[in-house]
């Protein structure tokens, strides 16, 4: 089971795409570092909808909520600018998101991370026709992005210096993405650790325990009436700053 879902209703153009993007690409790198700023053009581009057992994840975020097919990001604005930010104070030339859904989280970071890192590579893969249209073709016209239409099966044996796991939440795909290019990654992301909806990726997070050179770190601030998503990152000790 996918932790993306389509919504019926057809496409509809997220004409913040291309602000967005222009706003990351074009102020100061200190502005980039601070997490509030961070989280606000999150909601600006637009989250997803998710629901948690009894209510809506999203509580307070709703107002930032896009519309069902619309591209956006599947994330807690909070959790991914911490973790963003905290990527920044390291070199980072390639990226690749397993599950990129409608490609909003993967188009956001990619662009982020490129401001810290110019000569980044990114690669977006996941075996879904959800992708938005704007997204692919904003993708395809690049020299440094791609999209591959596979599972982490189809990409094994190659390394990248980030990895975001956000495909499929059952332990056995949680597992293969890890073991495909998670392990071989410098960092590596999962997502929705404290998320009821997926309690396999937080048992396949702490079954990893704390390997010999790695640290681990959480990103988990959300309304404590609504336990939602949740990033884990694994990486290596040292460090490279940007």
């Amino acid at each position: 089971k996918s932790s993306c879902r389509k919504v019926d209703g057809g496409i509809v153009g997220n004409r913040n795409i291309l602000p967005v993007m222009d706003l990351i690409n074009g102020v100061g790198l200190d502005a980039l570092r601070d997490e509030s700023n961070v989280a606000n053009l999150v909601r600006l581009f637009g989250i997803m909808a998710w629901d948690h057992p009894g209510k809506p994840l999203n509580g307070p975020e709703a107002a930032y909520i896009n519309p069902g097919g619309m591209a956006a990001l599947g994330q807690t604005p909070e959790q991914i600018a911490a973790a963003l930010v905290y990527l920044s104070e390291y070199t980072i030339n390639s990226f690749c998101e397993i599950g990129v859904c409608t490609g909003g989280n993967f188009l956001f970071t990619a662009t982020y991370l490129r401001r810290f890192n110019p000569g980044i590579r990114c690669t977006g893969v996941d075996p879904t026709q959800y992708l938005d249209p704007d997204v692919r073709n904003i993708i395809s016209s690049s020299d440094w992005m791609e999209f591959i239409p596979a599972t982490s099966e189809g990409i094994v044996g190659r390394k990248f210096d980030l990895v975001f796991i956000d495909g499929d939440h059952a332990s056995g795909w949680v597992e293969k993405d890890w073991q495909n290019v998670g392990r071989h990654a410098k960092f590596c992301m999962f997502h929705d650790l404290q998320d009821s909806n997926w309690p396999d990726v937080l048992t396949f997070w702490t079954g990893l325990g704390f390997p010999k050179g790695k640290t681990k770190v959480e990103f988990l601030k959300c309304y404590p009436d609504r336990p939602a998503h949740g990033i884990g990152l694994i990486h290596n000790k040292e460090r490279g700053g940007a």
